[in-house]
């Protein structure tokens, strides 16, 4: 283990140690009527110009342990309804449970991992407080149970909260199509997460009354599976997106062996949602850090292959995929959105996450005492929604990270002017109440410095966009 590596975890540690308390500090989360008068405006004025049900979150991830799930049974048995009926036994759930690499549970395999992990574990409600060990009996539960929560309360005063796509994962294949367990950091099977999805949304409407389903699933395939194609159309009915994380899962978006599989995705209309950028809550390995580039998305642009780069670009630099030459990874984006502004758009996931965390603990290249690359690209969505990003950038909240308090960035937007000072505490308390509401209160709340303070546009968080 370098040093730097150790300094990171030693820095991490410190500070999520000093910000646990930061949680049970404020407004209990389910009292949405204790929140100030200032903070409950706040919400409602960002729903403004967003009809109940049309907004949409593309990307929220599925976090637990194992496939012991028995959530479903008890919520329905209070209504006097059968979990069997429903199709949401738990029994329904363990043939395909989901994998958590055990090294990250070790302190010694690699303290910065695990420290990430505590937090993330945390924020998704599969522990209570940020080193107590989990219990795979109800961890699946416990996660759950939040994410139902803060999807149930995301717009107070309405029972259609809007759409959240849940996401798959698939896991590390080796070049003949095998995978890789001691490389696999995360699997969450698309069996898990198209039933989660199903049950979800059957209980939403068992509990509200209403027809309105707010989950959708997207499935996760590596392209190298021997059954990647036979996998793609068992799900290619049931889920319109699907999620690639190239840097852990090892997939080169630009290998000649994806075009059969990018053919069979653009015949069956399935949207490819690809995390873009340097990868630092899952594990990658350095030399497949490339592979978060932008630019070696061309060959599923080039096949029509409707595309949503996550993070529009995100951290870190690559070579461009045609000439070699070398930018941060927002501006290759930038430059594919401009080439390919038909079939590209962008993720706002990760966006507000700005620099501070990351100079604190050096693991970021862009930390600078000008503005960094995350600022800048902020400023120039918001100066250029007209002529290149209006249409072509789509809300996600990249859940649990908003609900990791030391990923709060609103001290730092207000710094960068991003943010008017007199907002701090009033969207601080709506993140003690509901960090993905949290998330998109914030982004309707920035702005751009100086006169006309331009916003981002009300189609960006719409399912239909423009």
């Amino acid at each position: 283990m370098s040093h730097s590596i150790a300094v990171s975890a030693f820095g991490l540690l410190i500070v999520l140690l000093f910000a646990a308390p930061l949680a049970s500090a404020t407004v209990a989360e389910s009292d949405y009527s204790a929140l100030s008068q200032a903070a409950q405006q706040m919400v409602d004025e960002a729903f403004d110009g967003i009809a109940p049900g049309s907004n949409i979150d593309h990307h929220v991830h599925v976090v637990g342990i194992g496939g012991r799930v028995n959530f479903f049974q008890q919520r329905f048995a209070q209504m006097g309804l059968s979990a069997e009926s429903q199709g949401c036994l738990s029994t329904d759930f363990e043939a395909a449970p989901i994998y958590v690499n055990p090294k990250r549970f070790s302190f010694f395999s690699g303290p910065l991992l695990y420290v990430k992990t505590k937090g993330l574990m945390k924020a998704a409600g599969v522990t209570d407080s940020l080193f107590a060990s989990h219990d795979e009996l109800v961890a699946n539960d416990k996660a759950i149970a939040k994410l139902y929560h803060y999807v149930k309360g995301y717009r107070p005063g309405s029972s259609k909260p809007g759409q959240f796509v849940l996401l798959a994962m698939d896991g590390y294949y080796d070049e003949n199509g095998v995978i890789d367990w001691e490389q696999t950091d995360l699997l969450v099977p698309n069996g898990y997460v198209v039933r989660l999805a199903a049950c979800m949304n059957r209980l939403f409407k068992a509990e509200s009354g209403e027809q309105y389903a707010p989950f959708m699933p997207a499935i996760s395939i590596h392209p190298a599976r021997e059954d990647a194609i036979a996998e793609l159309e068992r799900y290619a009915g049931r889920a319109a997106f699907l999620k690639w994380l190239p840097n852990t899962m090892n997939i080169n978006p630009a290998s000649p062996e994806v075009d059969l599989f990018l053919q069979v995705m653009k015949r069956n209309k399935i949207t490819l949602l690809t995390h873009t950028g340097h990868e630092e809550a899952t594990e990658a390995q350095p030399e497949h850090q490339r592979y978060g580039n932008p630019t070696l998305h061309q060959q599923a642009l080039e096949a029509e292959v409707k595309v949503i780069m996550a993070h529009a670009g995100y951290r870190g630099h690559n070579l461009h995929h045609e000439h070699g030459t070398e930018a941060h990874n927002t501006e290759l984006f930038n430059d594919m959105l401009l080439r390919y502004p038909d079939d590209l758009k962008g993720g706002l996931s990760a966006t507000v996450f700005v620099e501070s965390p990351y100079c604190m603990l050096g693991a970021d290249n862009g930390c600078l005492a000008e503005k960094g690359p995350l600022v800048k690209q902020l400023e120039r969505i918001l100066s250029n929604q007209e002529t290149l990003y209006g249409c072509n950038l789509v809300n996600g909240s990249d859940f649990p990270l908003p609900a990791v308090d030391m990923l709060n960035p609103v001290d730092d937007l207000v710094g960068w002017q991003l943010l008017e000072e007199d907002d701090a505490d009033a969207l601080k308390e709506v993140w003690h109440y509901n960090p993905m509401l949290f998330d998109f209160v914030l982004k309707r709340r920035l702005q751009l410095p100086g006169e006309g303070r331009q916003k981002l546009a009300d189609n960006m968080f719409l399912s239909g966009g423009c």
